[in-house]
C-alpha cells in the first residue's frame, strides 16, 4: 500500500526574487543589488514603509503577479508578515489568487507554515478555505499535514465540513491518522468526523493509521467505533494491512486496550479468569454492563479486603509463617486487582489511574477507627475491664479484672480528628475541585477564539483544545479528569480527584487531621497495650520478653497502629510542602515548574512594533514543562523511571526534596532572577487569604471563588495577572486615559529596547543538520530572525563573500547585528549559537534545566551528537573516505551507519540511566538542547543511513515521535525549507 500523495511545501513553489548574494555583499561592504524595487523581497521581509513608497511611485500595486501567478500577498503570508498582509489587503490584493507550482492561495501558503494569526486575518478578509490547489487539497487538508491542533481548531470553527474530501477521497481524519497525530485524530473525532468514510481505494482512517502504526491513533479510532473488519477495494482488512506493513504490534496493543482479542472480536471479560468466574454468578451480568462503574467500585472496595487479610495473617501466625503467608496472599489479591484492571476502559489500565490508592487509605481509616472503637476505647475510658489475650478485633477471653488508666480527652481528641479526616477525605474525593465551566456551543467557542486572536493570545497558554475554552490563569487541564481545573494544584490518587481552588483547603485540613489522628491513635494504643500487656504471654520468636508481652496483648491492633504510623512518613513531607507553598501563594505545579505568566499588553505591543522588520510571531506558545495531572507534584502520574521513581512521585518524596533543598522552580535560586510571583502578597497575607477565606469549611463554596490580597476573586473567570486587573480597577472613570498613557509609555519603552536589542540573521542550508538545530531552537524560543540561504551543494559557502563572515566556511552562521551601531558578531559554531540564544534571551522558553546536574547531563548528550557522531558522518569526512581511502558507496554508508548505531546507543543508555525509559524527552519532561541536536541526528540516521529506530532504539523512537509532533520541529524539517528542492 502506497502512502497518499502529499503536496510539496507551499514555500517551495518559487524562490524569492532576491538571491542570497545580495545580503552577503552587504556584509562585505561592497555594492549591493538595489532591493528597494523588488516587491517580492519587500513583501517577504515585511517592510511596510518600503512597500508604501513603491505604491506611491506607481511602480507596482497590490495586484502584481509574477510569471507563476504568485503575488506579494503570497510571500507576506508564508513569512507571517501580519502587518504587510493587512497593508496589501487594504490596497486591493487579490485574496484568493492561485500561484506557484502547487497553484495555491495565500491562505494555503500561510496554513502550510501554521501561521494561524495570518490565517485568521485572511479568513476575516474573505479568503475561501475550501479552494483547492493543483492536487485537490484545501486549507484544512494542508493544515493537517503539520499536525498543528490550534490551527485545525481555528479552521473547524469557520464552518468547514469536517469530512470534506481531497482530490483522492481522503478526509482530514485520514490524513491525521496517516501522519500519526493522536491529538489531531482526537480533535476530528470529537468534532464528529466519520470513522467509516472510505477513500477511492476503500481505505478507512483505521487503515491509514496502521500505515504509520501510531498506537494512540489506532486506539482512538477503535474507541470511536471504527470498523475493525472494513475491507478495501482489494479486500484488505485492517488486520491484513497491519501484517503487510509490520505494524501488528501496535494493532494488537490497541485491540487489547479496547477490549478486543487479536482477531478483533470482543473479548469476553477481557480474557481474565477472575472476571469470567464472576460473570458466571447468577445476576452478575448487570455488574459488567458499565465497565467504568464496575471497575471503579471494585477497585475502591477491594483494598478493604486486601489490607484486612494481610494484617490478619500477620497477627494470627508466628512471624516466620505469617510474613511469607501474608506476602503470598497479598500478591494473589493484588493479582486479582490487576486482572480486573485489564477489564477497565483504556484510560484506567494502570492501578494509579483507578481508586486503588484511595481505597487503601479508606481501608486503613476504617481499620484504625474499628480497632479504636472495639479494643482501645473500652480499655482506656472505663476504670475496669477485662484485658484481651491474643485477640483480633473484639474477641476476648475471660481474665481477671484489673484497674486501668482512663483517657477521656485523648479518646475524644482521636474521635474528633478521625471524624474530620473522614469528612474531608470524602469531600476531597467527591467534590468539584473547581472545574472551569465549558462554553455553550460552537458560536461561543468561535467568539472566544476571535477574541484571543485579537489580543494575540491564541496559544496553548490561553486556550485548551480539549475543553475548547479560554484557560484562566493558574488553571491546568487534567488528563485524568479530562477537564480544566481552576488554580490547579495536582491530581491526587489518594483521594481520586484533582485538588484545585474549591477543595485545596479541604485537602490541607484532611492532611492536618490525618496527622493529628495518627499521633493520638498511637498514644491511645500505647496506653491500652501498657495495661493489656500485663497479663499477656512473654513468649515469642525474635523479640525481648517485654516486647513480646506488648505484641501478644493484641497483635492485630498493634499492627494497625504500625501501619498507620508508617503513613506519617509521606504525610509529613506532604504537609511541609503544602505549608511552604501556601506561605508563598504557589500551587504544586507552580512550585515545580515556575509561575506561568500569560502574555501582557506590553508583549503584544512589542510584537506589533517589531513586526515590520522581521516575521511577526504574535503570542507566546508555551512549551509544556510538565503535565497537569501530576508532573512533579506529590501525587503525580508520570510512570517513567522505574518502580522507585514512580512511587517517589506518588508519595511526594521528589517534591519534598526539591522544595526543602531549594531546587524547585518556584523556590530555587533561579526563581530569584525571574519575575516576582504576581499572586504573592507576603507570607502573612498569603496565609490569611488561604485560611480566612469566607467560603464555608463545612459546606459548598461557589466554584472558583477565593481570596487574593484580601479581595474576593473567581479563578474560573480570571484571565489577566493581578497587576493588570488592579490597574484597571484603580483607573475607575479615568480608565481610557490611563490605558492611553500606559500604552504610550510602553511604546516608548519598547522603542528604547528596540534600539538596544540585536537583530539576528541565520545563514544556513536546508539540509544542514547544524542549521536545523538553530531553526528548532529559534522556533521554540519564538525569536524573530531573518534567514539567508547558502547553497552548500554549489559550494556557495566557499565563496569569498561567505568566508568573510565565517573563515571556517561551515554552516550555519548566526549574525548578531546591533541597532546601536556596535560591530556585528558572527557566531560560526551551532552549539555556541545555541548557548548564546539561551543567555541572550532569558525570557524565552528555557532549553537548559535549572538543576546543575541536569544541565551537565544535557551538555553531555549534546557532546555525544556534536563531538562524537556529527564529525564522523560530515560531508568532508565522507569525501575523505572516498578520495583518500578509496571507499565505495556501500562502505561509506556502512561507516556512517555503524557510527550512528554506536553513538545513538550511548545516547539512549544515558537517557535511560538518568531520565528513565518513560521520560517525555531526553532529560525529563521538558525540551532541552539535547533534544534540539537529537532531532536532525535521528533524521540523518533514519533517512540517510537506514537505521531502524523503532527496533534498535525504542526509547529514542518514542522521544523522537513526541518531538516530531511539535509544530516548531515539523516546520524546521529540511523538506519544509524554502531553499529545499521542488518535489
Amino acid at each position: 500500500m502506497s502512502a497518499p500523495a502529499q503536496p510539496p511545501p507551499k514555500g517551495t513553489a518559487a524562490t524569492p526574487k532576491l538571491s542570497s548574494d545580495v545580503e552577503l555583499n552587504e556584509i562585505n561592504g561592497t555594492d549591493a543589488t538595489d532591493t528597494s524595487k523588488d516587491i517580492m523581497h519587500i513583501a517577504r521581509v515585511g517592510d511596510v514603509p518600503a512597500m508604501e513608497t513603491l505604491f506611491e511611485d506607481e511602480d507596482f500595486d497590490a495586484t502584481y503577479t509574477d510569471a507563476e501567478g504568485i503575488t506579494p500577498l503570497h510571500w507576506a503570508a508564508i513569512n507571517n508578515q501580519y502587518a504587510m498582509c493587512t497593508f496589501l489587503l487594504d490596497h486591493g490584493a487579490p485574496i484568493n489568487q492561485k500561484g506557484g507550482e502547487s497553484v495555491a492561495t495565500p491562505l494555503q501558503w500561510a496554513a502550510q507554515r501554521c501561521h494561524y494569526y495570518t490565517v485568521h486575518l485572511l479568513l476575516q478578509r474573505g479568503a475561501d478555505p475550501l479552494i483547492t490547489d493543483s492536487q485537490g487539497y484545501n486549507t484544512l487538508h494542508i493544515s493537517t499535514f503539520n499536525g498543528n491542533v490550534l490551527l485545525l481548531v481555528l479552521l473547524l470553527h469557520q464552518g468547514i465540513p469536517v469530512d470534506v474530501l481531497d482530490g483522492f477521497g481522503h478526509t482530514g481524519l485520514m490524513w491525521s491518522a496517516y501522519k500519526g497525530f493522536p491529538a489531531c485524530v482526537d480533535l476530528f473525532l470529537r468534532w464528529g468526523a466519520s470513522v467509516d468514510a472510505q477513500d477511492e481505494q476503500g481505505f478507512t482512517a483505521l487503515h491509514w493509521a496502521l500505515v504509520k502504526g501510531s498506537p494512540g491513533c489506532i486506539q482512538k479510532l477503535l474507541e470511536y467505533g471504527s470498523d475493525r473488519f472494513a475491507k478495501t477495494s482489494t479486500g484488505k482488512t485492517p488486520a491484513i494491512t497491519a501484517r503487510e506493513l509490520n505494524t501488528v504490534a501496535a494493532w494488537h496493543k490497541a485491540l487489547k486496550e479496547c477490549g478486543y482479542d487479536e482477531d478483533g472480536n470482543v473479548a469476553e471479560n477481557s480474557g481474565t479468569p477472575i472476571l469470567s468466574a464472576l460473570s458466571s454468578v447468577p445476576g452478575a451480568a448487570s455488574l459488567f454492563a458499565d465497565k467504568r462503574s464496575f471497575v471503579t467500585k471494585f477497585l475502591y472496595l477491594w483494598p478493604f479486603v486486601v489490607v484486612w487479610i494481610v494484617l490478619l495473617l500477620l497477627a494470627s501466625f508466628p512471624i516466620f509463617v505469617g510474613l511469607p503467608l501474608a506476602l503470598i496472599v497479598g500478591y494473589g489479591l493484588q493479582w486479582v486487582a490487576q486482572q480486573v484492571v485489564q477489564h477497565a476502559p483504556p484510560n484506567m489500565r494502570q492501578l494509579q489511574r483507578t481508586p486503588w490508592l484511595s481505597g487503601i487509605f479508606g481501608a486503613s481509616l476504617f481499620l484504625v477507627s474499628a480497632t479504636w472503637f472495639v479494643s482501645v476505647l473500652p480499655h482506656t475510658t472505663w476504670d475496669t475491664a477485662a484485658p484481651p489475650a491474643k485477640t483480633v478485633m473484639n474477641i476476648t477471653t475471660d481474665l481477671e479484672t484489673t484497674e486501668r488508666e482512663t483517657h477521656y480527652l485523648l479518646n475524644l481528641a482521636f474521635a474528633a480528628f478521625s471524624s474530620m479526616t473522614a469528612y474531608f477525605y470524602v469531600v476531597c474525593m467527591t467534590s468539584d475541585p473547581g472545574f472551569v465551566p465549558k462554553l455553550n456551543g460552537i458560536a461561543e467557542q468561535k467568539a472566544v477564539i476571535d477574541d484571543l486572536i485579537d489580543q494575540w493570545k491564541f496559544d496553548e497558554a490561553n486556550f485548551c483544545v480539549t475543553c475548547m475554552i479560554r484557560t484562566p490563569v493558574r488553571s491546568k487541564h487534567c488528563r485524568r479528569c479530562q477537564r480544566c481545573v481552576a488554580k490547579h494544584d495536582h491530581h491526587c490518587p489518594w483521594v481520586y480527584n484533582c485538588i484545585g481552588v474549591n477543595n485545596h483547603r479541604h485537602f490541607f485540613l484532611y492532611l492536618i487531621n490525618m496527622t493529628l489522628g495518627i499521633l493520638t491513635y498511637d498514644l491511645a494504643v500505647y496506653h491500652y497495650l501498657k495495661t493489656a500487656s500485663a497479663e499477656a504471654s512473654d513468649q515469642c520468636n525474635i523479640l525481648s520478653p517485654a516486647l513480646c508481652q506488648v505484641a501478644n496483648a493484641d497483635t492485630f491492633t498493634l499492627l494497625v497502629a504500625i501501619w498507620g504510623t508508617l503513613q506519617l512518613s509521606w504525610v509529613s513531607m506532604l504537609l511541609f510542602v503544602q505549608f511552604v507553598q501556601v506561605s508563598r501563594a504557589m500551587t504544586t505545579y507552580e512550585n515545580m515548574y515556575g509561575v506561568d505568566y500569560h502574555s501582557s499588553a506590553a508583549g503584544s505591543l512589542q510584537s506589533a512594533f517589531t513586526s515590520t522588520g522581521a516575521p511577526l510571531d504574535p503570542g507566546r506558545v508555551v512549551v509544556a514543562r510538565g503535565e497537569a495531572d501530576g508532573g512533579h507534584g506529590h501525587h503525580g502520574h508520570s510512570h517513567g523511571g522505574g518502580f522507585l521513581k514512580q512511587w517517589s512521585k506518588i508519595l511526594g518524596v521528589d517534591t519534598f526534596i526539591e522544595t526543602a533543598t531549594g531546587r524547585s522552580a518556584g523556590t530555587g535560586k533561579n526563581a530569584a532572577s525571574k519575575k516576582r510571583n504576581p499572586y504573592s502578597r507576603g507570607c502573612v497575607t498569603n496565609c490569611k487569604d488561604f485560611w480566612c477565606d469566607p467560603a464555608p469549611v463545612f459546606g459548598q463554596r461557589e466554584t472558583g471563588s477565593a481570596m487574593l490580597g484580601g479581595q474576593t476573586i473567581n479563578y474560573t473567570e480570571m484571565y489577566e495577572s493581578p497587576r493588570v486587573m488592579e490597574a484597571k480597577r484603580r483607573a475607575g472613570g479615568f480608565c481610557s486615559l490611563f490605558l492611553y498613557i500606559y500604552h504610550i509609555y510602553h511604546i516608548y519603552h519598547i522603542y528604547n529596547i528596540y534600539n538596544t536589542m540585536a537583530s539576528l540573521t541565520l545563514y544556513g542550508y536546508y539540509k544542514s543538520s547544524c542549521t536545523t538545530r538553530l531553526r528548532i531552537a529559534l522556533a521554540l524560543k519564538k525569536i524573530e530572525h531573518k534567514t539567508e540561504f547558502i547553497d552548500f551543494f554549489n559550494k556557495q559557502h566557499r565563496e569569498p563573500a561567505y568566508a568573510a563572515i565565517n573563515p571556517n566556511r561551515s554552516l550555519p552562521t548566526l549574525a548578531v547585528l546591533s541597532h546601536s551601531g556596535a560591530p556585528p558578531i558572527y557566531i560560526t559554531q551551532s552549539v555556541a549559537a545555541l548557548e548564546y540564544l539561551e543567555e541572550a534571551y532569558p525570557d524565552s522558553v528555557p532549553l537548559l534545566p535549572t538543576d546543575p546536574g541536569q544541565r551537565a547531563l544535557v551538555r553531555s548528550l549534546v557532546e555525544i551528537i556534536v563531538a562524537d557522531l556529527q564529525p564522523r558522518q560530515a560531508a568532508h569526512t565522507l569525501e575523505k573516505l572516498v578520495d583518500q581511502f578509496g571507499a565505495g558507496q556501500e562502505q561509506k554508508v556502512k561507516w556512517a551507519y555503524n557510527w550512528c548505531v554506536l553513538e545513538l546507543k550511548a545516547y539512549e543508555t544515558l537517557v535511560e540511566a538518568y531520565a528513565g525509559k518513560e521520560s517525555k524527552y531526553s532529560v525529563g519532561d521538558a525540551i532541552t538542547l539535547a533534544d534540539v541536536v537529537l532531532v536532525p541526528a535521528i533524521t540523518n540516521a533514519v533517512e540517510r543511513w537506514g537505521v531502524d529506530l523503532e527496533r534498535q532504539f525504542p526509547t529514542l523512537a518514542r522521544i523522537s515521535a513526541r518531538l516530531n509532533a511539535l509544530p516548531e520541529v515539523t516546520a524546521s524539517h529540511w523538506s519544509q525549507q524554502p531553499d529545499a528542492p521542488k518535489a
